[in-house]
């Protein structure tokens, strides 16, 4: 019996000898705890000097904070960074500039949840308003054509410093790194600027490609016109527990974070008919997260195959880049998603079928005249490559 996650519990499938493609990043699971991993790793960055030398005659710095409501353990990573970059100059005027898709009173909330007191104290919290144009200052052209608007808090500071999560993604490659920039801190003019056909288009454009990946030589154009100076990034196993932690240079840092998620992430496909996904979690599951799954599906995926997509929630899918690519998907393959009744209109709208269990959809798959099977489990955490 194979067991795939399905929200916060189980599905099982009952065929026998399938090839299953998973993640091994859960052999990585520690008793030791992040911000202990996070300040071992500012010990000794990647890059340069530590941050608290980078500190020393510098006024001011702007942290670049993420989402509060996404997976970065900001409570790990942004009270290490406060206390060095106060070892480094006591005085220094510490910024925290928050990216949020969230309403501003929702992610205030949910930051002082992650994040204890003390450290929120000594800074000023900066909450990032993409279409807030006033907020802005165009600063050049990124490569792909784009204007490159950023949030003018991240240009009057004298030391730039960002956190990040890295995890496998559908477009950047792999998250963290870049992403703090663009898209975290970047206006409308540069999100809506994007040549989505070009990027589409681009085989790199996938899980587990940093190089010629046009989307990620945008994000370090991004990088290096802002002077971002310093990250910390962390790798966390499938609940999200940080593994291992990465710090110093924005290229270096990021690199090596994501060579290390690789070797546990990666698994060899093993083309077939029928490919089942699915998405972990039962709540804050995006477009991003079903993408990164059926883009996994589809690297396993035998021409005309039909993908199974298994996920309990479907309430955040917005995002016209997430649902072009679903589009150029469903251009090759028939998408079946088991999900609950109150999301058969959404799945039908996006174009896939609707099943109401795991056995109905492989029972349609085999009448379509599937025969050989593939599972991958917790689909957009796992890399795999045609």
């Amino acid at each position: 019996m194979i067991k795939i996650p399905y929200g916060n519990g189980e599905l099982e499938i009952g065929e026998q000898g399938a090839p299953v493609l998973r993640s091994r990043i859960d052999e990585k699971k520690t008793q030791r705890r992040g911000e202990d991993l996070v300040r071992e790793a500012m010990d000794d960055p990647s890059g340069g000097e530590r941050l608290c030398i980078r500190a020393r005659g510098k006024k001011s710095c702007c942290i670049l904070v993420s989402p509060p409501e996404g997976p970065v353990p900001s409570g790990q990573i942004l009270p290490n960074l406060v206390r060095e970059l106060k070892e480094g100059n006591p005085s220094m005027d510490i910024t925290l500039l928050v990216s949020s898709s969230e309403d501003r009173q929702t992610a205030e909330e949910k930051l002082k949840e992650k994040v204890d007191a003390e450290t929120l104290e000594v800074c000023r919290i900066v909450f990032h308003d993409p279409a807030d144009g006033e907020s802005h200052t165009q600063i050049g052209m990124l490569p792909s054509g784009a204007p490159l608007s950023v949030d003018k808090t991240a240009l009057d500071t004298d030391l730039l410093v960002a956190e990040g999560i890295v995890e496998p993604h559908c477009f950047y490659g792999f998250t963290g790194g870049g992403q703090s920039v663009l898209p975290g801190i970047c206006g409308q003019e540069t999100l809506q600027g994007a040549d989505l056909d070009k990027f589409l288009k681009s085989p790199a454009v996938r899980a587990g490609t940093l190089d010629d990946n046009p989307i990620h030589t945008d994000m370090i154009a991004a990088c290096f016109r802002v002077k971002l100076s310093y990250i910390v990034n962390t790798v966390a196993d499938e609940d999200n527990h940080t593994v291992q932690a990465f710090a110093g240079n924005y290229l270096t840092a990021h690199r090596a974070a994501c060579e290390f998620l690789t070797e546990w992430a990666a698994a060899e496909p093993v083309p077939s008919q029928i490919v089942v996904t699915s998405v972990k979690g039962s709540s804050g599951q995006t477009m991003e997260h079903v993408i990164g799954a059926l883009r996994s599906a589809e690297a396993a995926a035998l021409e005309g195959a039909t993908l199974i997509l298994c996920a309990q929630t479907l309430g955040n899918l917005t995002g016209s880049w997430e649902e072009r690519m679903l589009q150029e998907i469903l251009k090759e393959h028939t998408v079946l998603a088991v999900t609950e009744p109150e999301y058969k209109e959404t799945v039908e709208k996006l174009g896939m079928q609707f099943a109401s269990s795991l056995e109905e959809a492989l029972e349609t798959a085999k009448q379509k005249g599937g025969e050989s099977l593939a599972v991958v489990p917790n689909g957009s955490a796992v890399i795999l490559t045609k």
